[in-house]
């Protein structure tokens, strides 16, 4: 039985594809987040992680919180207006949010992730 070697994508990061980072104190508030970033295709897929442990510094204070990781795939060119998305539905003073360049992957999937990130209409 021959097997269909994987398609390779060349330099996927001039793709502009990324993925971004993020955390929410909730399920609730981070599936908003996910559902709003997804129907405005500022994002192709976002996963909700539970129970996330976080310890960081805030305003002096060593802190430990359990939380809720978000994680983004969605087009360099979308980064500021998730950025802004978030913060504009958040409940932190100063949410996470970063994002980190995708330089290889399954070239159907970063076909798929570009398609439906576009605006609609184009």
């Amino acid at each position: 039985m021959e097997t269909k070697a994987p398609q390779r994508v060349e330099e996927a990061n001039a793709a502009g594809l990324v993925v971004g980072l993020s955390t929410a104190p909730s399920n609730e508030e981070a599936r908003a987040i996910a559902e709003h970033l997804v129907t405005q295709h500022l994002a192709a897929c976002v996963q909700i992680v539970p129970a996330v442990e976080s310890i960081y510094e805030w305003k002096g204070t060593i802190e430990k919180s359990s939380e809720v990781l978000i994680i983004i795939k969605t087009q360099r060119a979308h980064t500021q207006a998730v950025v802004q998305a978030i913060k504009d539905m958040h409940s932190y003073e100063v949410p996470e949010v970063v994002f980190t360049d995708i330089v290889d992957g399954n070239a159907d999937y970063i076909k798929w992730a570009r398609a439906v990130t576009q605006p609609k209409g184009t």
